[in-house]
């Protein structure tokens, strides 16, 4: 989270400098030296234990979801029949998808992984958060560009608040809380802070004020985020075998990006169209900005209710 924000802020300046080709150059650069350090510091290790290839699944998914996030576009250009299409045939792919996992001996995602209620509730905070946070980052800085006028320097400084912010939560009030009321109630916190930011941001993004309304929201934003990612991490990979951690630990960045893309796809979605029916200027930034809270809303109301303990049936008289 911090590093997208320094990137942002990289990119602001490179954009300024040069210009936009340079950000695209040096992530290029960048994808190589991380590789090359991978194969340094990550020696090949083979495992005992032998997973089967399934390609169909992959392909059923990959292919899903892809439909699914071109629908949201398509249905911002107007062509709903097309998006319409889209969805069907994106679901028919995700359900091909579970009936191929079910039907055979090793899936791609064991059902056991996501039995467990503690990793399911973290791995869905973890892509709704994502979902509202990566539209975070596009939105308050179109909203930067275009209502507050700021160049693109500018708005790359006006970010950095973000980055500490999400930092000092990470390192210094996530632990405190963790010990004080568990990772849990930390991450439910988190959620809840996050969009209590993004309310503020809809409620005051008229006033066009960077200090009165953009500054506390990406900090609060910045704080709760933290928050969640320092424990959904952990809760999301926790108890699982040697033969399911790398299962896990892909689960955990497959629900940030897959949030991530469907959410700034919606979001975008829903400001274009706001845009259309509204003279005002500032009315697809506020929508987008309530829309981002109510995700985060129900990100922690969803996370809560996985996390209930399941209702017991009561004992019959005669057995007690």
């Amino acid at each position: 989270m911090a590093g997208a924000a320094v990137g942002l802020f990289a990119g602001g300046a490179l954009t300024q400098m040069l210009s936009w080709r340079w950000t695209l150059l040096v992530l290029a650069v960048l994808a190589g030296v991380v590789l090359a350090m991978t194969l340094i510091a990550f020696p090949t290790r083979r495992s005992s234990e032998h997973r089967s290839t399934r390609p169909l699944s992959g392909i059923l998914i990959t292919a899903g979801l892809f439909s699914l996030v071109l629908a949201l576009s398509v249905f911002e250009s107007g062509d709903l029949r097309t998006a319409v299409l889209l969805i069907l045939g994106g679901a028919g792919a995700v359900l091909g998808f579970i009936f191929a996992e079910r039907r055979t001996s090793d899936p791609l995602v064991p059902a056991r992984v996501l039995k467990d209620r503690t990793r399911l509730g973290a791995l869905v905070a973890l892509g709704l958060g994502a979902a509202g946070l990566f539209s975070v980052f596009l939105f308050v800085v179109y909203y930067s560009d275009v209502v507050l006028g700021f160049d693109v320097a500018t708005t790359s400084i006006a970010l950095i608040p973000f980055p500490v912010a999400a930092v000092a939560s990470s390192l210094l009030l996530a632990p405190l809380l963790q010990r004080s009321i568990g990772e849990r109630a930390g991450l439910l916190i988190g959620l809840g802070l996050a969009g209590a930011g993004m309310a503020w941001a809809a409620l005051t993004a008229p006033a066009a004020s960077y200090a009165f309304s953009t500054l506390p929201s990406i900090v609060m934003v910045a704080a709760g985020m933290g928050l969640v990612f320092a424990s959904a991490q952990d809760l999301a990979t926790r108890g699982l075998s040697a033969a399911d951690e790398s299962v896990g630990a892909a689960l955990v960045h497959a629900f940030q990006q897959i949030g991530g893309a469907i959410g700034v796809t919606a979001l975008n979605a829903v400001s274009v169209v706001v845009a259309r029916v509204s003279s005002d200027p500032v009315a697809g930034y506020t929508a987008v900005f309530a829309a981002t809270g109510a995700i985060y809303v129900i990100a922690l109301v969803g996370t809560l209710l996985i996390w209930m303990p399941a209702r017991r049936s009561p004992r019959p008289l005669l057995a007690r």
